[in-house]
């Protein structure tokens, strides 16, 4: 189950790009399909290291607030 909590946060994260996204092009797609795929997967990427970063720093952080 602790897999599944990120999901809901994803979808709204999803939606907000995608809303920004066509809101940045006038409502309009960004261009052909390869600018898309490479807009989507720049975006993804950045977020997936940053959820990773601030994942990693929670948990030590618990860990050593556990110690103490």
């Amino acid at each position: 189950m602790r897999y599944l909590l990120p999901l809901p946060p994803i979808g709204v994260a999803s939606y907000v790009f995608v809303y920004n996204m066509f809101s940045k092009y006038g409502g309009t797609r960004p261009g052909s399909l390869a600018d898309i795929i490479k807009e989507v997967v720049l975006a993804s990427g950045i977020a997936s290291v940053s959820f990773s970063m601030f994942t990693l720093i929670l948990v030590f952080m618990v860990n050593l607030s556990k110690d103490k």
